[in-house]
């Protein structure tokens, strides 16, 4: 879904609707969570700490959804240097430049996950 849908679709629901969807933050989608908390803070509803808490707690990585993120995070990037290895090696680039050359693919990925992770 979109996050303009998603923020529409929010607004329309009940408060308590919302509130019920709170607790359950870490059932949603990634970027479904921000959208929803965006809206409870909109509606200056009571429980702003129970809101506080579990943002802090999903940038903290403390809860288990965060953490399978990580896990799949993790994943997805050696799958990314594994290929590009094995295009590299492709190539006939030798060891010597191909290992400097997937690090550096990996930090560059890194650094673009982190800076899009701090956007959201």
């Amino acid at each position: 879904m979109k996050l303009d849908d998603l923020r529409k679709q929010y607004s329309l629901m009940s408060d308590h609707d919302l509130m019920g969807l709170l607790k359950d933050i870490g059932s949603l989608r990634e970027e479904a969570r921000p959208v929803l908390l965006e809206e409870v803070r909109r509606r200056d509803l009571k429980q702003q700490s129970l809101v506080n808490d579990e943002l802090h707690a999903d940038l903290a990585g403390e809860s288990p959804l965060a953490k399978s993120g990580f896990a799949s995070s993790l994943f997805m990037v050696l799958l990314y240097a594994l290929w590009v290895t094995f295009v590299l090696k492709l190539l006939r680039v030798p060891f010597e430049i191909n290992l400097p050359l997937t690090l550096i693919c990996f930090l560059v990925l890194y650094y673009v996950k982190l800076r899009k992770q701090r956007r959201s």
